[in-house]
């Protein structure tokens, strides 16, 4: 079982990428003003033209590869050992099809877990992507839907 980081970014900037401290394989979605692919240590960066959260993230799942899928945003910084805590965590509970982490970021409020609990419907959305990672083979074809987000007009004011 082997870990991979999905990476959503604007514009990003490869030094910036060391300052997050992801060791295991990471799939960078750059969302910019052009398109393309780079090789960058232990990064495969996609850049695109197209924009929103939704879709990079599921432009982050057609190239990803591995078993365990690590939701990331640009302001996470992950702590030593974070890949292996995450397969162990898989491991330990092998009917998990997701889990929540806690995650350290500078610029969010910090919600912290504190005890192992079953996730529902109901309770998950109190959670940040970041904090979010799933077994590849349970999503199966679902993907992020790109009308929900911040940037879309989905109703009127009366």
């Amino acid at each position: 079982m082997n870990l991979e980081v999905i990476l959503s970014v604007m514009n990003i900037k490869k030094e910036n990428l060391d300052k997050m401290n992801i060791m295991s394989k990471c799939v960078v979605i750059n969302q910019c003003d052009e398109n393309g692919y780079e090789k960058y240590g232990n990064f495969n960066i996609y850049s695109y033209t197209e924009r929103g959260a939704a879709n990079s993230r599921n432009r982050g799942l057609e190239h990803s590869t591995e078993d365990i899928i690590l939701l990331c945003d640009d302001d996470v910084v992950y702590d030593e050992g974070y890949e292996q805590k995450v397969l162990e965590e898989f491991e330990n509970n092998h009917k998990a099809d997701v889990i929540i982490f806690n995650m350290y970021s500078p610029n969010r409020k910090k919600k912290t877990i504190k005890k192992n609990k079953r996730l529902h419907i109901y309770n998950s959305l109190h959670y940040a992507t970041c904090n979010i990672a799933f077994r590849r083979k349970s999503i199966g074809n679902i993907k992020f839907n790109p009308m929900f987000g911040p940037n879309r007009n989905l109703c009127r004011r009366r």
